[in-house]
């Protein structure tokens, strides 16, 4: 099993993490490190653990031994907090983004590199069977050549949903909708496509005044100051293109995040599992190809860390 220190206590590790750590066969707590300290017990409690520490730099300069970094707090701190981890030992798995600019991006990796650690980050989302078995259908070839998908991972985000129970206003102004909820459907493109040769965007705000609608928060009127409203055309240069949307405006999301049109038919790919989360349809009609398991249903971003662990280990 290898140890790890969780580093945030927020609402993302209830929601996503911590149950998962519970459940792992390849991780368990070491310590849990927050600079809030009713969070900080509150998450000791939950996980049972009595190592706890106000700050990384405590936890470096403590007795208490980890393997990986589980970095959970806001989107700002993550380069400094993944550059001290690694410098000092750590693996290290980030809540999406882990850098904020490519110049970061491209330092953390060279660390990570020089260090001989892992370096790896949120969205999990090549890991879900169902998009692994989006990835064999294209691969078999039964669409034939690929020409467009149009890919959306939009909502109205946090403050509309009813299962919000912190406060969202963060995500609409320091989080954005790209990099907290499109970064999802961009990145499933990228693990079913590659790279692509270039990216027309466009990024704004479209709703600035905002209602809290449920949780804690509920009635509480914000101001929008980051892009609510991101989308971009990916161009293949092969004739094969991509309309892509991840914002916070849209107030009934499509059925399908993905819509893959190919010479010889299309793929509907939404939900979570089951053979009616991908449909084939061709000249033979429309047929259920979905896998036939619980593995989407079973949303948990904590398959990413689990995922590096066993890397590790093996």
């Amino acid at each position: 099993m290898k140890k790890v220190v969780i580093i945030g206590c927020g609402a993302v590790g209830y929601r996503w993490y911590f149950d998962g750590i519970k459940k792992s066969k390849y991780c368990e707590v070491a310590a849990l490190v927050d600079i809030d300290e009713e969070a900080l017990e509150k998450a000791g409690k939950y996980l049972h653990n009595d190592n706890l520490y106000s700050s990384l730099e405590e936890f470096l300069s403590s007795k208490c031994k980890a393997d990986i970094a589980l970095i959970l707090t806001q989107h700002s701190s993550h380069f400094r907090l993944i550059e001290q981890c690694l410098n000092n030992g750590l693996h290290v798995y980030s809540e999406k983004p882990f850098a904020e600019t490519k110049r970061e991006a491209q330092y953390l990796l060279k660390v990570a590199h020089d260090k001989g650690k892992f370096l790896a980050s949120a969205p999990q989302i090549k890991l879900s069977s169902r998009n692994q078995k989006v990835k064999e259908i294209i691969e078999s070839g039964v669409l034939g050549k690929i020409a467009l998908i149009r890919a959306s991972g939009s909502n109205m985000g946090p403050a509309d949903r009813k299962d919000t129970d912190y406060n969202p206003k963060w995500f609409y102004n320091d989080g954005g909708s790209l990099a907290s909820l499109g970064i999802y459907t961009l990145s499933i493109i990228i693990f079913l496509f590659g790279i692509p040769d270039r990216v027309a965007s466009y990024s704004g705000i479209a709703f600035s005044n905002r209602t809290v609608k449920y949780g804690p928060n509920s009635g509480e009127k914000f101001k929008v100051t980051a892009p609510d409203n991101q989308i971009a055309i990916l161009d293949y240069e092969n004739g094969m293109y991509v309309m892509f949307d991840g914002s916070y405006v849209v107030k009934h999301p499509v059925d399908y995040e993905l819509i893959i049109h190919g010479e010889l038919g299309t793929l509907l790919v939404g939900g979570f599992g089951g053979p009616d989360s991908i449909i084939l349809e061709n000249e033979h009609g429309k047929q259920k190809v979905g896998p036939d398991d619980s593995c989407h249903l079973e949303w948990n971003l904590f398959w990413g860390v689990d995922n590096l662990a066993k890397c590790i280990q093996q």
